[in-house]
């Protein structure tokens, strides 16, 4: 990476911020005079070039920017924020807003077990799996409880389900064209009775 110096380092120097400035005069020799300046890092006594320190200093200052090579830090950290933004909406597109995904099948071999549910099925991911339909009929009671604790009718719940169900399936990776809208509400309704109850 090369970088542009528009000031000698004598100027540069004299532009530095006060406290560095000092330590620059402190500990500098002074039988060698203003060229070096003694690091304060080193294990010993050991004479730095400022030129070499001037550098440094630039480099944490300064960036290098295709087509022009002397924006302010400022300006250069700006363009930074707005390509890292920019890489950030592209991988949002390709996502296509989805926010829920199934474990990659590469993943999955390392330990399936880890992944599969065994004892109750949320969501569609795992729905048809025979193994999980014991808890389905206590989804039912659930659903049961919760309509005779808040004193609202089954319509209820239902028109409010439909009005995320679109919303929802794009949540998912997968289309899930297998299920109807009615069969996905009443998997939506039936799971967040489940969970409900479960937290209270």
């Amino acid at each position: 990476m090369a970088f542009a110096f528009s000031k000698s380092p004598s100027q540069l120097r004299g532009n530095l911020p006060t406290k560095i400035q000092e330590s620059f005069n402190k500990d500098r020799p002074r039988e060698v005079g203003d060229k070096f300046v003694r690091s304060t890092v080193a294990p010993l006594e050991r004479v730095v070039p400022i030129d070499q320190l001037v550098q440094v200093l630039e480099r944490y200052v300064s960036q290098e920017v295709p087509g022009d090579q002397n924006l302010e830090p400022e300006v250069a950290l700006s363009n930074c924020v707005m390509e890292i933004d920019k890489k950030l909406q592209e991988v949002r597109l390709q996502e296509g807003g989805h926010s829920i995904f199934e474990v990659p099948s590469s993943l999955q071999n390392l330990g399936r077990d880890a992944f599969i549910p065994h004892v109750v099925s949320i969501g569609p991911y795992h729905r048809d799996e025979k193994r999980l339909h014991g808890m389905e009929k206590h989804k039912w009671q659930l659903l049961g409880h919760v309509l005779e604790r808040t004193g609202y009718h089954i319509e209820f719940f239902m028109e409010a389900m439909f009005q995320l169900e679109v919303d929802t399936r794009n949540c998912y990776d997968k289309h899930f064209k297998n299920l109807t809208p009615p069969e996905f509400v009443e998997m939506m309704l039936l799971d967040a009775c489940f969970i409900l109850e479960l937290l209270n």
